[in-house]
């Protein structure tokens, strides 16, 4: 018995150690962030240092749990893409600030058309007469794809340059789920409708690899161009050299005019400091864009304000968060900017795949709502496909770039049967009473769907397309048959997009906010950005929750690849689902 409660003992004591350890560890994080939160100075003759070693947001959470490297316990304040666009729009224009130096890092997460908006913030800097250098020891094509903007593309002599031309791969378990007994019951509307392809099939449909080929395509159309323009090379060598896998070796690289100088990075720093006529290294003044942004800003003299509302991440059912959508979040910060009589007008940043039907229809109302009032404007990232669109196809004016992926307007249910693994494999089994026939509809996995449930699914899969569609018409100014025939579940390129009417004009971010002044008829005006982040201090321990399901994520992406761990969080989400199981959401789809 002794032995028992020292063990107990010592068991509570270190619970006790861990926990205050933990406490102390977010203290000190908190600490270290905002300390540093300081007006920083701009030296005369600088180079703006940008590093993409992390992913990248439309906007970055200021939540320290969210910036907290759950493996290493290092704190990494995330890097947004409006801070990014901001930095380099303000070094554009700073006289103290001569060049660029844009370090890519290994970054593979950066979507397309993440690249594509920074490419071309990157161009108009470029072309105010400044430098941009890059240098890596690893380019994966994303990153490839950016850093070519640069009048100089360095290579470390051991590295290499993934440039291969776009693959998407899908991953199938139908197989598996036989398996383990479970039978995937699956209700859609949508030839192209593809998200349930994995859990009832072992291959592509005809139908979808139809329409990743035509995606793919466009897409990297619009990427060889541009890298074409930048490299003064022609579409066809870049073709043949990605056909050949010329930038696995980094003489071959040179040698096709992937990159302009394969040399160590102490060459590299010998350049820079030859471009900034220094011959001392501790006189090459490099402020990195995180500091840069603690310099001090001009503040506009006007009260007029277009909102910016960042609806990022899965649409779910619950509140939202930083990287999500739900019932709450999104709503109100349009419900507030409708309200404030100093925004002129709204941007929806859209960067989502989908998700709960019930939660875009919330959103699609409000947005209705606050058009009454004031103009609202779309504005597409790296996804803005199902619920993504459908959140945003009532906006007077949409904006996308051409490698954003969207449409994808469809709808499915799925709801799992699991008898055979539960009863026969587990030897698990259920009995039941109910007071009416059906008191048990829908409310399990233990046994299939009989045909008044299917029947039941079915048609509300019918009714919330048919919705989905009429709303998309209503926005787009188009016939219902129009939106059927590029709908059925079709995903496409914002290059195509437009084509097909979807999609108005081309352009990121920027593009959209001088859309919208121009439809609010503004010449001044300060941005102004929603959902407002709490306070960081508040928000620590009520998203302490979400912090297991980040360590989750971190650790399926690092031990199995983005893949994998798409496909997991994607399962783990089923459960938070509505009416019951009713999708608006597009493949996880993995393009490389």
């Amino acid at each position: 018995m002794k032995s028992f409660f020292k063990i107990l003992l010592a068991t509570i004591l270190a619970l006790v150690i861990v926990s205050a350890f933990g406490t102390i560890f977010l203290i000190s994080a908190l600490g270290g962030m905002f300390a540093s939160e300081q007006v920083v100075e701009t030296k005369d003759s600088s180079i703006l240092e940008i590093k993409l070693e992390e992913p990248i947001y439309d906007r970055a959470s200021t939540n320290p749990v969210d910036n907290v490297d759950w493996q290493s316990f290092k704190v990494k304040k995330a890097l947004g893409l409006n801070t990014l666009l901001e930095a380099i729009h303000r070094a554009k224009n700073d006289e103290k600030i001569k060049g660029i130096y844009l370090n890519t890092g290994l970054n593979n997460t950066m979507g397309f058309a993440t690249a594509q908006e920074l490419r071309h913030a990157l161009s108009k800097f470029k072309a105010s007469g400044k430098f941009i250098y890059a240098y890596s020891n690893f380019y994966t094509q994303n990153a490839y794809y950016l850093a070519s903007v640069a009048d100089s593309v360095f290579l470390q002599p051991e590295g290499a340059v993934d440039f291969k031309g776009l693959n998407i791969k899908m991953m199938f378990y139908k197989n598996l789920l036989s398996k383990l007994g479970v039978e995937m019951q699956v209700i859609r509307h949508g030839r192209f409708k593809s998200a349930v392809e994995p859990f009832i099939r072992t291959d592509m449909s005809s139908e979808n690899k139809e329409q990743y080929r035509v995606l793919v395509s466009s897409m990297w159309g619009s990427i060889i161009e541009e890298i074409a323009q930048s490299r003064k090379v022609s579409v066809a060598q870049l073709n043949l050299s990605a056909d050949s896998l010329a930038g696995m070796l980094a003489q071959d690289a040179l040698s096709h005019q992937l990159v302009d100088v394969v040399a160590p990075y102490k060459v590299f720093q010998t350049s820079l400091m030859k471009r900034m006529k220094v011959k001392e290294e501790d006189k090459l003044n490099l402020i990195s864009i995180q500091k840069y942004m603690q310099t001090e800003k001009e503040i506009k003299k006007t009260n007029n304000k277009i909102a910016v509302i960042y609806a990022q991440g899965e649409i779910g059912m619950d509140k939202g968060s930083s990287y999500s959508i739900g019932t709450e979040n999104i709503k109100d910060a349009i419900k507030a900017a409708a309200a404030d009589k100093n925004v002129k007008a709204i941007v929806l940043r859209v960067n989502s795949p989908g998700g709960s039907v019930l939660t875009s229809d919330i959103i699609y109302q409000e947005v209705i709502l606050a058009q009454k009032k004031k103009p609202v404007v779309a504005s597409f990232g790296n996804y803005a496909a199902s619920g993504g669109y459908y959140i945003s196809c009532a906006a007077n004016k949409i904006y996308s770039e051409p490698t954003t992926l969207t449409g994808s307007i469809g709808v499915f249910g799925i709801i799992p049967n699991a008898k055979k693994l539960l009863n026969d494999k587990l030897g698990i089994n259920f009995d039941e009473v109910s007071t009416n026939t059906n008191s048990g509809a829908l409310s399990g996995v233990d046994r299939p769907l009989n045909k008044m449930e299917l029947s039941l699914m079915q048609r509300n899969i019918e009714n919330v397309y048919a919705s989905f569609t009429s709303k998309v018409a209503k926005g787009r100014k188009m016939s219902v048959a129009e939106v059927d025939s590029i709908g059925q579940g079709r995903v496409w390129s914002g290059k195509d997009a437009i084509a097909i009417g979807l999609v108005d004009e081309l352009g990121g971010l920027d593009a959209a906010i001088s859309g919208a002044a121009k439809l609010a008829k503004l010449k001044a005006y300060k941005v102004e950005e929603f959902p407002k982040e709490p306070n960081p201090y508040t928000e620590l321990i009520s998203s302490l929750t979400t912090a297991r399901v980040k360590v989750l994520n971190e650790d399926l992406t690092s031990t199995f690849g983005p893949e994998l761990a798409s496909w997991f969080m994607q399962i783990r989400a089923l459960k938070f689902l509505d009416r019951p199981s009713v999708m608006a959401r597009m493949d996880v789809i993995v393009i490389e």
